[in-house]
């Protein structure tokens, strides 16, 4: 039922959640950093793949409880300033 989610929302304790999605929500960013210095040549395929993710996290986060979507929304923010098809 998580999918893209199950790393979030699979630890012990509500602080340790907080940390794992504050942690995503980091990769997330340092990944974006990184496609966007990509030659242009090579950035398309990246952010094709980074779409595809984004639309796999978006299908999951409907299946998530309202609280675990505040969890993750700051994830799902930063994700589709780089997943929106016209960049």
């Amino acid at each position: 039922e998580l999918g893209e989610w199950a790393s979030v929302f699979t630890q012990e304790t509500p602080r340790e959640t907080r940390r794992a999605a504050r942690d995503l929500r980091i990769r997330v960013e340092t990944t974006i950093q990184k496609l966007e210095s990509y030659p242009p040549q090579n950035r398309e395929l990246g952010m094709a793949m980074w779409r595809a993710r984004y639309e796999r996290m978006l299908e999951d986060y409907k299946h998530l409880s309202p609280d675990q979507q505040k969890v993750v929304q700051p994830v799902l923010d930063v994700m589709k300033y780089f997943a929106a098809p016209s960049n």
